[in-house]
């Protein structure tokens, strides 16, 4: 079976197909859980767009600091410059705050 450079980078240490246990699906649940620290209420899928480089790139990384995923490192990227730039992290709670009403 032939595999895209992609997949095979990302392929975990043991293949599916050798497990003797299937994960068990979540229903309703797309990702996995240990990448968002936040309630799955307010988890929400999205789409960017990056190039190739950039996504091995974040690949790289998000095994370096020994994250679970893509989305688990730019999550870490976005808490660490909220952190920095507390006013306007300020601003994103409250528009949040407003949307739940």
């Amino acid at each position: 079976m032939k595999k895209s450079l992609m997949q095979a980078w990302t392929q975990s240490e043991t293949p599916l197909e050798q497990t003797t246990e299937l994960p068990a699906e979540t229903p309703g649940r797309r990702g996995r859980a240990s990448t968002i620290q936040a309630d799955p209420e307010q988890v929400r899928t999205t789409t960017i767009r990056l190039s190739e480089e950039n996504i091995i790139y974040c690949n790289l990384m998000s095994k370096q600091s020994k994250g679970s995923s893509m989305s688990g490192y730019i999550n870490a990227l976005i808490e660490k410059d909220r952190a920095s730039h507390p006013k306007e992290s300020q601003k994103a709670k409250k528009i949040y705050q407003i949307q739940l009403q």
